[in-house]
């Protein structure tokens, strides 16, 4: 939701299982350890043109990757694949 109003991101993403549902990572800052989210936050505060830059890139991908279609299509590929681990 924060990236549907334009708002940067700082989370941890394993880019190999989001590259199976989607065709690009999302543009968000990928942090894994408490210093690297510290560090993200300390750029983001610093840098305007890149926490600008961010929130555009983050609105263009939600625009171009999470339509209603695209978000169950995804959705219903991770329970398949759910049940046929069960």
């Amino acid at each position: 939701k924060a990236m549907a109003v334009g708002c940067p991101i700082i989370t941890y993403l394993n880019e190999e299982l989001v590259l199976r549902q989607y065709s690009e990572v999302p543009p968000v800052m990928n942090c894994f350890s408490t210093e690297e989210i510290k560090l993200g936050l300390a750029q983001l505060i610093e840098d305007e043109n890149q926490r600008k830059n961010l929130s555009l890139d983050t609105l263009r991908w939600i625009k171009t990757h999470h339509g209603k279609v695209e978000t169950l299509n995804a959705q219903v590929d991770q329970f398949r694949l759910l049940n046929q681990r069960l």
